[in-house]
């Protein structure tokens, strides 16, 4: 029998394959949507290597060349030649620099085979394909820590494989990376006593996704909770409390402490823009290829501040009293802002994203049911009592993941275009893989409480697979376990379990053939 951590990685490795597969032949079969107003980027010069395209590049344009859809154009074009048009600014600069430092450490090899888009691309995927991998791994680590079961932490684990935003888990997107250092910076918190790591892994994060900056609120979470356990008067010791300057001492210790691990987080989203305004509110002597600046004239982008050739005056935004290129980008780019996504025709993308806001939404609900005197006392207690009723427990100690997620999601449907909701929720949060994993084991924890009611660990529920298949469970690390698993869970499933299968299914394959044809899935 395999360790449970050699089939999450197992699993990891199928599914990517399975999934560029999928998106290959979809690419090839049906014709890529003539979509309108997408951003494409300018198109390389046929005679880049040898007059013409190798095999080989055919070859990695067969296999990956239907993950270079919608957002993944903006990326490969920033890897390639920078932040040279002002829509970019929208993407944060940590993947593309990954990605752009492989490509030229693979180009002394490659060189003479492939062509420089081909080694980008070639890059750019095996981040992802890396990043995802150790992912995968560290959900797991986080899931075993935070639920105290194996079992359900599998489960997790294999539904982040074949999760319902796959296909930009794969694509030049950020998912893979910044989900990785969100889940790395969330097990650390957990782990490490000094929080400077995870502050790190969080920071990082920040410099993948502007959405990292809400990771400061793992930290604070425990930094405050810490003040309030540990050096709030009366919880101190008594030598503390009873000479006001060491403890003032220790106040001013915790303060600081609180400002640099959050400054450290925020840190790289400030110094991006701060690069931006440099670029593109002062003159900088930039040299772009006359194909390059015959693109932006042609599509009407906005180019820097090109020193003493300067082309346009200065953007909007460099004349605001806080100039944050991100958020007027966003807005003018994408009419990004609050319910400006309100609208008739914009309920089919209200649809695609509703399962998911749905699954964490209700299990929020039903968490601040299940822990109320927790939660009204935001999770700054010691004791973590809670009422037993109902098949769904989620532990009290992940408050703070519960409340991040509904946060995130609330956010989703009310400020940004409400089909990134997914792909958002799923890339920053364990919780949809949490519950996932619960609804799954739900007809496990039903029986299992009809036998003996229960196995308690920790005031935490353990659930643990029934008695009677102690003996027939087996991680699932072939077809063969597979087809065994499939035909025991499906007769142990909730109707809750078997549409949650249905849903990451559905959109693992459906969202891979639409993304990869360049039809509406973003």
């Amino acid at each position: 029998m395999h360790s449970p951590r050699r089939g999450v990685l197992r699993w990891a490795i199928l599914s990517r394959w399975l999934l560029i597969l999928i998106s290959a032949i979809s690419n090839f079969i049906i014709p890529d949507h003539n979509a309108t107003d997408v951003f494409i980027q300018p198109a390389e010069d046929e005679d880049e290597f040898l007059n013409g395209l190798h095999f080989f590049d055919n070859l990695v344009k067969a296999l990956l060349g239907g993950l270079v859809r919608w957002d993944a154009q903006y990326f490969l074009l920033i890897t390639k030649h920078g932040y040279i048009f002002e829509n970019s600014l929208a993407f944060f600069p940590l993947f593309p620099l990954l990605t752009r430092w492989l490509s030229y450490f693979l180009s002394y090899f490659l060189y003479n085979i492939l062509t420089e888009s081909s080694i980008v691309l070639l890059s750019a995927t095996i981040i992802n394909f890396a990043a995802f991998l150790k992912a995968a791994d560290v959900l797991y680590s986080l899931s075993v820590f935070v639920l105290h079961d194996a079992n359900l932490a599998y489960i997790a684990a294999l539904l982040f494989c074949f999760n319902p935003a796959s296909v930009f888990f794969s694509a030049p997107y950020t998912e893979s990376l910044f989900c990785l250092l969100t889940f790395s910076g969330m097990y650390e918190t957990l782990t490490s006593n000094w929080d400077v790591s995870s502050s790190i892994l969080f920071g990082l994060s920040s410099g993948t996704r502007s959405n990292g900056v809400l990771n400061v609120g793992f930290i604070l979470f425990k930094r405050v909770k810490l003040f309030v356990t540990v050096l709030w008067p009366g919880t101190i010791c008594p030598k503390l409390e009873s000479n006001p300057l060491v403890s003032l001492r220790a106040v001013l210790m915790w303060m600081f402490s609180v400002i640099v691990l959050c400054m450290v987080i925020l840190i790289p989203f400030l110094s991006f823009q701060i690069f931006s305004y440099l670029m593109y509110c002062t003159p900088q002597d930039i040299e772009l290829t006359p194909k390059l600046m015959n693109y932006a004239v042609d599509h009407g982008l906005i180019l820097p501040s090109l020193g003493g050739k300067k082309i346009r005056v200065k953007t909007h935004w460099c004349h605001s009293t806080l100039p944050l290129p991100y958020s007027y980008v966003q807005s003018h780019y994408w009419n990004v802002g609050f319910l400006k996504y309100f609208s008739i025709s914009q309920i089919p993308n209200f649809l695609l994203a509703l399962p998911i806001a749905y699954l964490i939404l209700r299990y929020g609900i039903e968490f601040f049911n299940q822990h109320k005197s927790m939660c009204l006392r935001l999770g700054l207690t010691r004791k973590t009592a809670s009422k037993a009723e109902g098949t769904f427990r989620m532990p009290a100690n992940t408050f703070v993941f519960v409340v991040h997620s509904v946060v995130l999601t609330i956010f989703c449907f009310l400020c940004i275009h409400v089909q990134v909701t997914t792909r958002m929720l799923l890339s920053a949060s364990p919780v949809p893989y949490w519950v996932g994993a619960y609804l799954i084991y739900e007809g496990f924890v039903s029986a299992r409480k009809a036998k003996d009611k229960g196995i308690r660990a920790g005031g935490v529920t353990s659930y643990n697979v029934p008695v009677a298949v102690c003996t027939e469970w087996k991680y699932v690390n072939s077809l063969e376990d597979f087809i065994e698993y499939f035909t025991f869970m499906k007769t142990q499933l909730t109707c809750h379990g078997k549409l949650l299968i249905l849903y990451f299914a559905s959109y693992f394959v459906i969202g891979t053939i639409l993304f990869s044809n360049f039809l509406p899935w973003t």
